[in-house]
């Protein structure tokens, strides 16, 4: 059914003077594909890593390192720096993330704020009175 179906598609594109895409077209495709699969995998990867998942893992590397403490201790400094550290770094993450702006909508309409007249603009309004 599927080939019938592709070759009838086939003879309208020729006849229709646009013709089938290339062999080479055909083989980029799957590059394309792997591409984009690649890019989605590495988008869930840093969407996991939020701030507050990293953060939690620097509190339990430091909490391990505590209860650790007296059968390895060679191994405290180790996992008390690394959950310092990640703990540092989810901080850090928390302000400079950014998050996407929504769109305000009222019944369908899309709706703009003017931003409020900063203090160069009361001035001159001011002097103008």
């Amino acid at each position: 059914m599927r080939d019938k179906l592709r070759h009838e598609i086939e003879d309208i594109l020729r006849q229709a003077g646009q013709g089938t895409s290339s062999p080479l077209r055909e083989s980029e495709e799957p590059l394309r594909r792997s591409g984009s699969t690649l890019k989605r995998m590495l988008r869930r990867a840093f969407a996991i890593l939020s701030p507050g998942r990293i953060l939690l893992a620097g509190a339990l590397l430091l909490l391990t390192a505590l209860l650790v403490r007296g059968r390895a201790p060679f191994l405290v400094g180790l996992l008390a720096w690394t959950g310092l550290s990640l703990f540092i770094v989810a901080y850090a993450m928390f302000f400079t993330r950014t998050t996407p702006e929504v769109e305000k909508r009222w019944r369908g309409r899309v709706v703009r704020y003017s931003k409020p007249p900063g203090w160069w603009e009361r001035f001159a309004r001011w002097l103008h009175r």
